[in-house]
Protein backbone atom coordinates (compact mmCIF):
# COMPACT_ATOMS: atom_id res chain seq x y z
CA UNK A 1 0.00 0.00 0.00
CA UNK A 2 3.04 2.27 -0.13
CA UNK A 3 3.25 2.78 3.64
CA UNK A 4 6.50 2.36 5.58
CA UNK A 5 8.51 3.78 8.48
CA UNK A 6 11.97 5.36 8.47
CA UNK A 7 14.08 5.44 11.65
CA UNK A 8 16.42 8.43 12.05
CA UNK A 9 18.22 7.87 15.37
CA UNK A 10 21.55 9.34 14.18
CA UNK A 11 20.09 12.61 12.88
CA UNK A 12 19.33 15.43 15.28
CA UNK A 13 17.42 18.52 14.32
CA UNK A 14 15.33 19.05 11.24
CA UNK A 15 15.49 16.55 8.38
CA UNK A 16 13.86 16.55 4.95
CA UNK A 17 12.73 13.23 3.47
CA UNK A 18 12.18 13.08 -0.28
CA UNK A 19 11.13 10.15 -2.45
CA UNK A 20 11.98 10.03 -6.16
CA UNK A 21 10.77 7.65 -8.84
CA UNK A 22 13.04 5.88 -11.32
CA UNK A 23 12.76 8.87 -13.69
CA UNK A 24 14.09 11.27 -11.03
CA UNK A 25 10.75 12.95 -10.34
CA UNK A 26 10.12 13.91 -6.73
CA UNK A 27 6.92 12.21 -5.56
CA UNK A 28 6.95 12.96 -1.84
CA UNK A 29 8.52 15.44 0.58
CA UNK A 30 8.21 15.68 4.35
CA UNK A 31 10.04 17.84 6.89
CA UNK A 32 10.52 16.21 10.28
CA UNK A 33 12.65 16.19 13.41
CA UNK A 34 15.50 13.68 13.48
CA UNK A 35 15.88 11.12 16.23
CA UNK A 36 12.43 9.81 15.58
CA UNK A 37 10.40 7.47 13.45
CA UNK A 38 8.84 8.91 10.34
CA UNK A 39 5.66 7.29 9.07
CA UNK A 40 5.48 7.60 5.30
CA UNK A 41 2.18 7.16 3.50
CA UNK A 42 3.08 8.16 -0.04
CA UNK A 43 0.72 5.72 -1.75
CA UNK A 44 3.59 4.26 -3.77
CA UNK A 45 2.83 1.62 -6.36
CA UNK A 46 5.06 -1.37 -7.01
CA UNK A 47 8.42 -0.23 -8.35
CA UNK A 48 11.88 1.15 -7.61
CA UNK A 49 12.36 4.43 -5.73
CA UNK A 50 15.12 6.47 -4.13
CA UNK A 51 14.68 7.89 -0.64
CA UNK A 52 16.89 10.91 0.09
CA UNK A 53 17.24 12.31 3.60
CA UNK A 54 18.95 15.65 4.16
CA UNK A 55 19.74 17.26 7.50
CA UNK A 56 22.02 20.07 8.61
CA UNK A 57 24.86 17.63 9.33
CA UNK A 58 24.41 14.81 6.83
CA UNK A 59 22.58 13.46 3.83
CA UNK A 60 22.14 10.04 2.35
CA UNK A 61 20.18 8.19 -0.30
CA UNK A 62 18.77 4.67 -0.05
CA UNK A 63 17.04 2.41 -2.55
CA UNK A 64 13.43 1.42 -1.91
CA UNK A 65 11.65 -1.40 -3.70
CA UNK A 66 7.89 -1.64 -3.31
CA UNK A 67 6.34 -5.02 -4.14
Amino acid sequence: EGKFTILLPEISGKAVVRIYDDQGRMLYEKITQGGSKIAIDAGLKAGFYLVRIDSETSSFTKKLIVH
